[in-house]
């Protein structure tokens, strides 16, 4: 018999109603005989009806957590503008501490308008690492989107120049294939930090690695090296950041997704 593994999703949503269905239609297929999903969902700061429409499926889907936590501040173009960065992680913070109540064997960090295949858990879980990262592309190319949270060294790459803010931070991956110099394309590698889809085993937010004030997510990486564990790239398995065409067909999809998907929910 396979083992049932206890996976707790962590998102957060701000001014997203019209990606709540897609949301759920997509992760509600990462359900498997072994894979026990529970969440925490935050929302924060919507000028639109985004904590309705998400309210609208705690009765639908079981061991699911809603926080609404308004930390009033304007919505920024940069993910690396601090004030941004310390809301971000403050609520980040409270999802992954709250995860901890559902005793789960992972936390799976997840942006909410991500695309992804299906048996990305089962190929995460198969590595059996502390903390654990897919390629992170723009949907329908090879170029890498993550790059100011993939990390490795402290070398600075001029491909990473950009004309409106100047150098991104040492180490960063390019846009361009293959990445990085510690790029392996066959097999998983081992990294300074990476982002927006992360599979982390519950001990390592259990001995205290947190998102940074400073550095979000990339600082969650640090902090959790600090405490001995280890960040790791499964460049085999992939998702992808949508484009506007993307969401639109995607979109198409949801309602009758939704019917589906939450049949038979345990």
């Amino acid at each position: 018999m396979k083992r049932v593994y206890s996976i707790c999703v962590c998102s957060l949503f701000r001014n997203s109603e019209n990606n709540v269905d897609t949301y759920f239609a997509n992760i509600l297929r990462l359900r498997r005989k072994n894979v026990r999903l529970s969440f925490v969902l935050i929302e924060g700061d919507s000028s639109d009806n985004t904590y309705g429409k998400i309210e609208s499926y705690i009765k639908k889907v079981p061991r699911l957590i809603l926080k609404k936590i308004d930390k009033r501040t304007i919505v920024y173009g940069s993910v690396a503008n601090p004030v941004r960065l310390k809301a971000l992680s403050e609520l980040a913070n409270d999802a992954i501490v709250t995860a901890l109540s559902f005793k789960p064997d992972y936390i799976l960090w997840l942006e909410s308008d991500i695309l992804y295949d299906y048996d990305i858990l089962e190929r995460l879980i198969q590595k059996n690492k502390d903390l654990i990262a897919p390629l992170v592309l723009r949907k329908g190319s090879d170029k890498f989107y993550d790059i100011w949270a993939f990390r490795s060294g402290n070398k600075i790459n001029e491909n990473n120049k950009r004309r409106d803010r100047g150098w991104l931070p040492r180490g960063c991956f390019t846009i361009e294939y293959p990445y990085h110099e510690c790029f392996n394309p066959d097999k998983p590698f081992e990294v300074d930090s990476c982002g927006s889809v992360l599979l982390i085993k519950s001990k390592v937010v259990i001995e205290g690695a947190r998102f940074s004030k400073k550095e979000s997510i990339v600082g969650f990486c640090k902090s959790a090296k600090k405490h001995g564990f280890s960040v790791w790239v499964d460049p085999t398995t992939k998702v992808y950041h949508p484009n506007t065409k993307t969401i639109k067909l995607i979109t198409t999809f949801i309602k009758r997704e939704i019917k589906i998907r939450l049949v038979d929910w345990t």
